[in-house]
């Protein structure tokens, strides 16, 4: 097993083709009166003498990016990394630029933190050990820096960074991790971890934000949590639920709808309806017609509604809440196997038309909720997962988890067209969940790898199925980031349900 560190570059990084040069070069950065921003004398002593070297991570030519001059130059982490490892002479296999990046230290978190990683040999190639090609780190230097990154990673003034900014979350299902995403940085701010049985994955699958809590699904565990976002803690759970899979909240935040999980294993006919106050099942669950697995919902914006689409039988339920029963049917086909497989579904912002991403078919399905009827189909790349609609309901994203592609769909009156398709990143492998930033203008998408065929450029024992999350600006159309997070990621939320 291998274990990928999420987080980008760091300190120590070294010149791929040549290491660090200790040719003459601008004088030796100093240690001003308050750390050059750090918490103590000591770790700016350490980043800033051992880190901040001509060639490595000092001025404008800052190795990928990193500089260690500074705490405020630090916080901003890297940009421009080599992407795709590395081959026998520690040369780059694969260059792209400048997406690929991150923070060297994940605050509180030192095990996960990519600098630690690297300054203490825990990783598969000896030869990577940082200061490349230098002497090491004693072990007093680097406890320094890891009570340092243990303790937040604070400025002089100690503040802990990425508190201040909105953050993504990111379910990680094989490493029953929560990536806490900061927005300005565009990096890893905290790792959540939410293990229940630390012998199995928990799976960690489904999440959404509601009014200072996020939810999160454990397909494995059977349960439900709540985690305060201010704090990141876990303040409530629901226990016994079989293979839960989707989350609704209501527009008050008192009721969560969870549904089952794709890969359940049985036929189910049940919608868990949960009290988030209590977090206690209620009494009167919704109860589907038809039995099968019941996957996909989603909510009208006044909690009238809710949709369940049920992937085996080709048909979506329409929900009335006050009742919690189901009022009428969407059937697309009476095929047996199913000729579509709903697996993902959205509603537009004005609750007018339902988009369905169809597994089996590769399509998406576009529903007019008046007439209850399929007013377009559109041709997506294979297996379409999640999707991202615009707050103003004129684009949709889709992405594919068998070809490595995210479908620009732009709505014109009452058409759809495929406008764009992205497709321009080696870490590419199984895109799963999407969601875009609450001002509309980045799109977030994991990169799951669920088959374990990406590796990451520094390979550090102990974990599989290394997962990257993708940020487009979606004004210019163009990938800005790419940073590492943890094993086998799906779900991604950034608003509110």
């Amino acid at each position: 097993m291998k274990l990928y560190l999420s987080v980008a570059v760091l300190c120590f990084s070294f010149l791929y083709l040549s290491g660090c040069s200790e040719t003459d070069g601008p004088p030796p950065i100093e240690i001003d009166e308050e750390n050059n921003g750090f918490e103590s004398f000591e770790v700016a002593e350490i980043l800033v003498k051992k880190c901040a070297l001509p060639e490595c991570h000092q001025g404008e030519t800052a190795e990928n990016g990193l500089s260690f001059e500074s705490y405020s130059k630090m916080i901003k982490g890297s940009l421009g990394r080599h992407f795709g490892g590395h081959d026998h002479n520690h040369s780059p296999k694969i260059l792209h630029g400048t997406v690929y990046g991150g923070s060297p230290v994940v605050p509180f978190d030192s095990k996960n933190s990519l600098m630690y990683n690297l300054i203490t040999g825990n990783i598969s190639d000896p030869d990577l050990r940082m200061p490349y090609q230098k002497t090491p780190l004693s072990s007093s230097e680097i406890e320094t820096l890891r009570k340092w990154i243990d303790n937040g990673a604070r400025d002089f003034n100690g503040n802990v960074p990425y508190s201040g900014s909105q953050k993504v979350y990111v379910c990680n299902q094989w490493s029953d991790e929560i990536y806490v995403i900061d927005t300005e940085y565009m990096v890893v701010s905290r790792i959540i971890n939410v293990d229940v049985n630390p012998a199995t994955p928990d799976q960690p699958h489904n999440i959404q934000l509601k009014d200072g809590y996020y939810y999160v699904t454990l397909i494995s565990a059977g349960q439900l949590l709540k985690i305060d976002a201010a704090t990141n803690t876990i303040v409530g759970r629901t226990e016994g639920l079989e293979a839960p899979g989707m989350i609704m909240i209501s527009p008050d935040g008192k009721t969560a709808y969870v549904s089952k999980s794709s890969t359940a294993p049985g036929i189910y006919s049940i919608i868990y309806v949960i009290d988030t106050e209590t977090m206690q099942r209620k009494q009167e669950e919704i109860n589907l017609p038809v039995a099968g697995l019941p996957h996909a919902i989603w909510l009208t914006k006044d909690g009238k509604k809710l949709y369940v689409a049920n992937m085996s039988r080709d048909r979506i339920s329409i929900v009335d809440t006050d009742l919690n029963e189901v009022v009428d049917e969407i059937v697309l086909s009476d095929a047996n196997p199913v000729n579509y497989e709903p697996m993902h579904m959205y509603l537009s912002p004005d609750d007018k038309y339902l988009y369905v991403n169809n597994r089996t078919s590769s399509t998406m399905l576009v529903i007019d909720t008046e007439t209850n009827q399929v007013v377009k189909e559109l041709n997506i790349k294979k297996h379409p997962m999640q999707a991202a609609v615009t707050n103003d309901g004129n684009k949709i994203y889709v992405v594919s988890h068998h070809e490595p592609y995210i479908t620009e769909i732009t709505k014109n009156g009452t058409d759809w067209t495929i406008t764009k398709e992205y497709s321009n990143m080696d870490a590419f492998h199984h895109l799963y969940g999407a969601d875009l930033s609450p001002d509309g203008r980045y799109l977030f998408v994991s990169c799951s790898n669920s088959d374990d065929s990406y590796t990451p450029p520094y390979d550090i024992p102990g974990k599989e199925r290394p997962s990257v999350l993708c940020i487009y600006d979606i004004q210019s159309g163009e990938l800005v980031k790419a940073i590492d997070i943890g094993s086998y990621s799906t779900g991604v939320t950034a608003r509110q349900n």
